[in-house]
């Protein structure tokens, strides 16, 4: 009798750790972007879909490393936004050649599949369209919102 009850006592603690860490998970945003999209508006055998953005954003050239990626197709340079204070190197096409101290703005395009606006992320993760020369300075820069799912 008093196995039965210390096996029962076991698998309730157990089903209760399960449940809390499902609920932890949905309540931090994991799960809820999930739920949201398939609660019944969407047959489950539909792959989760993110919405395809565009966007523009300025960045200053605060320095040229002067090396290029293993493919040869990239070059590496260190970028800060206005009012960001975090420089970050990060790889531009070589189609493109960048001034130290110059703003340009720069057209990005991609899925908003991830979740952080932060310099490394731009450019990790969305594709460069364009890129151009701006005399734009403090606010008056384009800094566009993402809309992260």
């Amino acid at each position: 009798m008093k196995k039965g009850y210390v096996v029962s006592i076991v698998l309730n603690l157990v089903l209760i750790f399960v449940l809390l860490a499902g609920f932890i998970l949905f309540i931090s945003g994991n799960l809820s972007r999930y739920y949201e999209y398939y609660k019944g508006k969407h047959p489950s055998t539909i792959v989760l879909q993110y919405k395809e953005i565009e966007f523009t954003r300025t960045y200053n050239i605060v320095s040229n490393l002067n090396r290029t990626d293993s493919t040869g197709n990239y070059n590496y340079y260190v970028v800060d936004q206005y009012n960001k204070n975090e420089p970050t190197v990060v790889k531009i096409p070589k189609d493109y050649s960048l001034d130290i101290n110059k703003n340009y703005e720069i057209k990005f395009k991609g899925s908003n599949a991830f979740d952080g606006d932060t310099i490394y992320n731009i450019f990790n993760h969305f594709e460069i369209t364009s890129i151009a020369p701006t005399d734009k300075e403090g606010e008056n820069q384009v800094q566009d919102e993402l809309n992260l799912m």
